[in-house]
């Protein structure tokens, strides 16, 4: 089995390969680093077994849409190709690699998981939907205005779905779960991709359903703000000469604000609660792969799985540190109950992920025996993955944090006895062969 990390900006993609060639890919991060990064791995797989999208923030999900789009490209091309000439210009080749054929997607539709309320949440959206196109500086967003990215996520979903029916490529969507949602506790949660086995871990259907309680909660609560920002927007629009979506944005922070405090489920936010959460097992070797998702849905998960031993801890050899390390989804009793032999983070510095908090927690639930996980391995050597440097092209405010967490890192390993280790690939991307 191997996982291999790709650069992805602030956001996710990894290819889980079994040991006998089958592939699973998990999210595509941005449409510009799937090119740059992706896009010719996942190619060499020549099949994907499956297209695994953990949760609809544009951060996961637009890369993917750059594959499909380069699946049309690719099909028109080669149909124009097989005709006889016609005296037009034929569809020139994709200057991209062929996508490999995919067997079928995975992935959770926004308005399925919302059901009678995404109406409602959909026109809330639109007020955010040019925002991130519009902004010159992504990273002067505070962290807690997520909207943009949902907005964006929302409408990309909804063009994923179009793109996988059957007026389009044509390609199965959910197909091993009836078509229905991916929910933990199904009939049939766990899956063969070739030797490796795969077991569906989260979300689990109250969580989805508590998904609709809060969204409603949140709309009737946010009525009157949300009508302010539509005021404002119309009055400051032309004072201002700004588009839209900045206004949106700086007129937003009074609404929805993060606490950030380590393990605050509550400031996770509603997609990232219901990511997609994997366990891969094969040959006594495990991969947690958990999307956006709290640590204590992770551990739910991995509970009613029975995966966890008597003293509610597993350990695992690689962990896919969830969110990109953001402080409100992990949490001490998280690090402890789930340690690792590998953590692999997927973050540029944006948003200030991963965090230095996180990074400290983990650290210290292997190597401070006051603190340590109860998990007969937490005293094993470890090693942190980052899949992106400080010298990677950036803003500064993204330099300077990856150059902060590099320092912090070195520091960590250094009074570590060597149980310790930290990585920084500076790659396109780098594998863990297990």
């Amino acid at each position: 089995m191997r996982l291999r990390t790709f650069k992805a900006s602030d956001g996710d993609s990894l290819l889980l390969s079994s040991s006998d060639n089958h592939h699973m890919l998990v999210d595509g991060g941005r449409s510009e680093t799937f090119r740059e990064h992706v896009a010719q791995s996942v190619s060499d797989c020549k099949t994907l077994d499956v297209l695994c999208i953990s949760h609809i923030d544009a951060d996961h999900i637009t890369g993917v849409l750059e594959l499909l789009d380069v699946e049309v490209d690719w099909r028109v091309h080669l149909a124009e190709a097989s005709k006889p000439p016609t005296g037009r210009r034929p569809f020139p080749q994709p200057s991209s690699p062929k996508p490999p054929r995919i067997l079928q997607v995975w992935h959770n539709g926004f308005g399925d998981q919302l059901s009678t309320v995404a109406g409602d949440v959909r026109s809330m959206l639109s007020l955010a939907a040019s925002s991130q196109l519009s902004l010159a500086n992504p990273d002067a967003i505070p962290r807690h205005n997520y909207l943009a990215d949902l907005a964006l996520g929302e409408k990309q979903a909804i063009t994923l779905t179009h793109r996988l029916g059957a007026a389009q490529l044509g390609i199965p969507l959910n197909k091993q779960f009836g078509g229905k949602l991916i929910r933990a506790g199904m009939a049939k949660s766990t899956f063969k991709l070739g030797k490796t086995t795969l077991t569906v871990l989260g979300p689990f259907q109250e969580d989805l359903d508590s998904l609709q309680t809060q969204w409603r909660e949140w709309l009737a609560a946010n009525t009157k703000a949300i009508e302010d920002v539509r005021e404002e927007m119309d009055r400051d629009a032309g004072r201002l000469q700004l588009g839209e979506g900045d206004i949106f944005l700086r007129t937003m922070e009074g609404i929805a604000q993060s606490t950030g405090k380590l393990g605050k489920r509550e400031s996770v936010t509603t997609p990232n609660l219901a990511s997609i959460i994997i366990l891969a097992a094969e040959n006594k070797r495990t991969v947690l792969l958990t999307g956006d998702a709290a640590g204590q849905d992770i551990v739910k998960g991995l509970e009613q799985a029975r995966k966890l031993d008597s003293q509610g801890c597993i350990h695992v050899d690689v962990l896919k540190v969830q969110h990109h390390g953001a402080g409100a989804n992990i949490s001490e009793e998280f690090v402890k109950a789930v340690t690792a032999d590998h953590y692999v983070f997927c973050g540029n510095g944006s948003h200030s992920n991963p965090e230095e908090a996180v990074l400290r927690l983990i650290a210290e639930s292997r190597l401070d025996p006051a603190k340590r996980s109860p998990h007969a391995k937490a005293g094993a050597p470890f090693e942190m993955h980052f899949n992106h440097t400080s010298t990677d092209p950036n803003t500064t405010t993204r330099k300077g944090h990856m150059k902060k967490i590099e320092t912090l890192m070195a520091t960590l390993a250094a009074g570590s006895g060597g149980q310790m280790k930290a990585t920084f690939h500076a790659t396109s991307f780098f594998d863990i062969d297990l």
